[in-house]
C-alpha cells in the first residue's frame, strides 16, 4: 500500500491514484481515468461502495485528524486487490448468462423473454414497412387506373372515327379526287394511329397487371402476417406459463440476477404488452366473412353472388380462372352487351383444354357474402360456348385474402378496410 501525495488517498496495487474531480473521486489506472466515481462526502464516518468494475467494494471513509479525507479498502489487502476479484465476478456473470442462453431464453432490459418474444417485436416493425409499400403501390395504381381510363376513352374515339371514315369512304365518288383521296389519307393516318394504340394498350395491360398483382400480395402478405403474429402472440403467451412452472428457469434467472446484481425476471415485459396492444389494433383493421358454398361434386363448388346489387347467379369458384367469366346468354340477361362482330375478342383456353373466344368487359358490381367489389374485369364467352358454366375467378377473389375450405364447404374471405376503392 502506498499513499498519494496529491489526493491523500490509500491504493494499492495495478491502481495509480484516485484523483478530485468535480466533488468526487475517481480511480485512475494506467495514467487514465476508469468509469467509475465515488462521492467525497463530508469529513464524517460513514459506509460507502466502490463499483469495480462490476462488484460492489465495501470500503469506509473517515475524517484524519487535518480534516482531509482517507479512504481504507476492506474487502481484500495486496496486489490481487483490482484485478482478481472482478475477474471471477465476472466468470460468474458470463457462466450465469450461459445458463439463461442455454434455456434459450434472451436477456431483454430487465426482462428474460423467449424467442417469441423478440419475434413479435421484429413484427410488428414489418407492420409499418408493409403498409407503406401498400398505401404506395395503391396510390400508383389509382393513379394508373386512371390514366387507363382516359386512354380508354381516347382509344374509343378513334375507333368510332375510323369506322365512321371507313363508312364515308365506302359512299365516296372515286371520280371524285380530291374528297375520296382525302379520305383516304384520313383513313389511313387513322388507322396507323389506332395501331399504335393497341400497342400502347397493350403494354398498359401488362404494367396495370403487375401493379394490381403487387398491391395483391402486398395485401395478402400484411393480412398474413396478422394472422401469423396472433397465432404467435398464443404460443408465446403460452410459452411463459410453461417457463414459469419450470424450476431450472427460475433459477437460472435468479442466479443471473444475482450474479449481475440487478432485478431480473422473467417477462412477459411491458414492451410485450405494448406489441400485443397494437396487433389487437391491427386485428381491427381486417373485415373477413364466411360463405356457405354449394358442393355440385368433383370438387366443385358454387356460391351465391349478386350482380350488380339485383341479379343473383351461381358461379363456380375458380381461382385458376384469371377473370370472372360468363356465358354469353347470361351476360346479356345481365344487361352486358356484346357485339360478336365488332367487339375485341381474346383467346381462353378451357379446363379441358379446347380455346374458344371471349370479349373483355367490366361487370360495375359483384357481391359474394357482405363483399361488394367494382368494376369487376370479366370475360363473356362466345356463343358457341353456351355450356360452359360462369367462373369467379382472381378478378374478384383476387380482392382477399380467401381460403376454400372443402370439408365444411365454406369460402372464407378477408381483407383490411379501405385499402382500395374497389368496395
Amino acid at each position: 500500500m502506498h499513499r498519494n501525495a496529491s489526493s491523500g488517498v490509500f491504493a494499492s496495487g495495478r491502481v495509480d491514484q484516485f484523483r478530485r474531480l468535480s466533488g468526487k473521486l475517481q480511480l485512475m489506472e494506467g495514467g487514465k481515468p476508469r468509469r467509475f466515481l465515488v462521492q467525497d462526502p463530508d469529513p464524517v464516518s460513514i459506509p460507502c461502495r466502490l463499483r469495480y468494475p462490476d462488484v460492489w467494494w465495501i470500503g469506509h471513509r473517515f475524517a484524519g485528524s487535518s480534516g482531509g479525507h482517507l479512504m481504507r479498502v476492506l474487502v481484500l489487502v495486496g496486489i490481487g486487490l483490482f484485478t482478481g476479484v472482478p475477474q471471477l465476478v465476472a466468470e460468474d456473470l458470463q457462466a450465469a448468462k450461459r445458463a439463461v442462453d442455454d434455456l434459450g431464453l434472451s436477456v431483454s432490459g430487465t426482462y428474460i423473454v423467449p424467442p417469441g418474444e423478440l419475434t413479435l417485436a421484429k413484427n410488428v416493425t414489418q407492420f409499418g414497412t408493409l403498409k407503406r409499400d401498400i398505401t404506395a403501390t395503391g396510390r400508383k395504381l389509382a393513379l394508373m387506373e386512371k390514366q387507363y381510363a382516359q386512354f380508354e376513352q381516347q382509344f374509343t374515339q378513334a375507333q368510332q372515327q375510323l369506322v365512321t371514315l371507313n363508312a364515308q369512304l365506302a359512299n365516296a365518288n372515286p371520280n371524285d379526287v380530291f374528297v375520296y383521296n382525302r379520305i383516304v389519307g384520313a383513313v389511313n393516318a387513322l388507322t396507323g394511329q389506332v395501331d399504335l394504340m393497341y400497342q400502347q394498350r397493350s403494354k398498359m395491360d401488362e404494367q396495370l397487371a403487375a401493379t394490381k398483382a403487387e398491391f395483391s400480395k402486398g395485401r395478402e402478405s400484411y393480412v398474413q402476417l396478422i394472422l401469423d403474429t396472433r397465432i404467435l402472440v398464443e404460443e408465446t403467451t403460452a410459452k411463459y406459463e410453461e417457463l414459469a412452472q419450470d424450476e431450472n428457469v427460475t433459477s437460472a434467472i435468479a442466479a443471473y440476477a444475482k450474479a449481475a446484481r440487478r432485478d431480473y425476471k422473467l417477462g412477459p415485459s411491458t414492451t410485450f404488452a405494448a406489441n400485443v396492444k397494437k396487433l389487437e389494433g391491427l386485428e381491427g383493421t381486417l373485415e373477413s366473412d364466411t360463405i356457405t358454398l354449394v358442393d355440385a361434386g368433383s370438387n366443385t363448388f358454387h356460391v351465391a353472388v349478386i350482380v350488380n346489387g339485383k341479379h343473383q347467379e351461381q358461379m363456380v369458384v375458380d381461382s385458376g380462372a384469371s377473370f370472372v367469366s360468363l356465358p354469353f346468354a347470361m351476360a346479356q340477361k345481365l344487361g352486358i352487351k356484346v357485339n360478336e362482330e365488332e367487339d375485341e375478342t381474346i383467346t381462353l383456353k378451357i379446363a379441358n383444354g379446347d380455346e374458344i373466344y371471349g370479349y373483355p368487359k367490366t361487370i360495375p358490381s359483384l357481391k359474394v357474402g357482405k363483399f361488394t367489389v367494382e368494376n369487376v374485369e370479366c370475360v363473356v364467352l362466345e356463343s358457341l360456348a353456351a355450356e360452359a358454366e360462369p367462373l369467379l375467378g382472381m378478378s374478384f377473389l383476387g380482392n382477399f385474402k380467401f381460403e376454400i375450405n372443402s370439408s365444411e364447404k365454406s369460402l372464407s374471405l378477408m381483407r383490411l378496410e379501405e385499402t382500395t376503392g374497389k368496395r
